[in-house]
């Protein structure tokens, strides 16, 4: 083969109007493009059956995966707030605020490492594509990665609830045991509230702002509701809490999947993630401390924060994301379509080196070139 030739992967036209595209070298192209040059031809379209049967198969090992990994991100939390009822005050001899400052050890330092191991356990599977500072870059001064990093700060701001509402069920005087059958109530609703989400996602995808914005309002309710009903009202009481504290976990978890859909590029995709993670953990340190003793046992500061910056402010930011996101698809939708009027489909070129030394320009769709959304305009972002 000579330089200059050029062939198709992936099933790219290899129309000669499509001659002009950006060019890369094979180290800045996704990982996916050695893997496709190699199989790709093996395979033709798949059918139907064969869909079905992969979606499954994907649904039942990694999504296996993703609840054994949710459920020990949750381990330490349960089992402080269990044991708040079983008598570790009594046992330590701790007082309240050290028992909040239990809930913040472990997120400075260990989550730092942690995120690296996920990082770095990529190799395992796939190579390690190379740093691109010009991406890094690009998301510092990207706002959208800083305000999905505001909302992941201000969400959790909110997070100490399920530690702390085994206390507020104590103090208003349900015994330890029914403080436990309350939780594990708690803990079912939360479960059918995920559910009823999953499948009002799968009927209604593309709207994960709404949907985000759509779980803080119960919580939002819950949290009006428990400091206007009266002390007395136990039942009140305790229906608002549990509310209030097992819906707004959802917007988490759209909050999450959309930070990462809507961006493209590896580089700026560890980056985002790191801002995002950053937000988490700062806030998942400083909320634990707004659940100040001598506020008890209303503790109305408290729940004013969760209401004011959680429940109504990140809805906000979720729309300002969706308002900036939408904005940039309408002017790329028009893009799009001049380009195709022109004959020009989203195509680019690889340099690679044969075994006799040559460079010879690879012709791959765009989305192979690892480039940000921001670089590639045929990037329509998720909303």
């Amino acid at each position: 083969m000579t330089e200059g030739e050029k062939k198709s992967i992936g099933g790219v036209d290899t129309s000669p109007v499509l001659a002009e595209g950006k060019v890369v070298s094979d180290k800045q192209a996704d990982v996916t493009l050695k893997f496709l040059e190699q199989h790709d031809h093996e395979f033709g379209l798949i059918t139907p059956e064969k869909e079905k049967k992969l979606k499954w198969k994907l649904y039942i090992y990694i999504l296996a995966i993703l609840i054994i990994t949710d459920l020990m991100l949750f381990v330490d939390k349960a089992t402080l707030s269990y044991g708040s009822l079983l008598g570790i005050f009594e046992s330590t001899h701790i007082n309240n605020t050290q028992f909040n400052n239990l809930n913040t050890l472990f997120y400075t330092e260990e989550k730092v490492y942690t995120i690296r191991r996920v990082h770095e356990s990529t190799k395992s599977s796939i190579e390690q594509k190379v740093f691109k500072p010009h991406q890094f870059w690009e998301t510092v001064r990207d706002p959208v990665s800083w305000l999905f990093g505001l909302q992941a700060f201000t969400l959790m701001m909110a997070n100490n609830l399920n530690l702390q509402q085994n206390l507020i069920f104590v103090q208003m005087g349900v015994s330890n045991l029914g403080s436990t059958l309350v939780s594990a109530a708690s803990g079912g609703f939360s479960v059918a509230c995920s559910i009823v989400a999953a499948g009002l996602l799968r009927l209604f995808p593309n709207n994960a702002a709404y949907w985000g914005v759509f779980w803080c309002i119960p919580a939002l309710a819950g949290g009006i509701a428990t400091v206007t009903v009266p002390w007395h009202n136990r039942i009140g009481l305790l229906a608002s809490i549990i509310i209030a504290g097992n819906t707004f976990g959802i917007t988490y978890i759209c909050a999450l999947g959309w930070t990462t859909s809507s961006t493209s590029g590896h580089t700026k995709k560890l980056t985002r993630n790191v801002i995002f993670m950053a937000g988490y953990g700062i806030a998942n340190i400083i909320a634990p401390q707004i659940w100040v003793a001598k506020d008890a046992p209303r503790y109305y500061p408290a729940w004013i924060v969760q209401i004011v910056i959680s429940w109504v402010g990140t809805p906000v930011i979720l729309l300002i994301i969706r308002f900036i996101l939408s904005r940039r698809n309408k002017e790329r939708r028009q893009w799009i379509a001049e380009q195709a009027a022109q004959g020009k489909y989203g195509v680019g070129y690889v340099e690679e080196t044969t075994e006799d030394g040559q460079v010879v320009k690879v012709e791959v769709d765009i989305s192979l070139l690892d480039m940000t959304d921001l670089e590639n305009k045929y990037f329509i972002y998720p909303l």
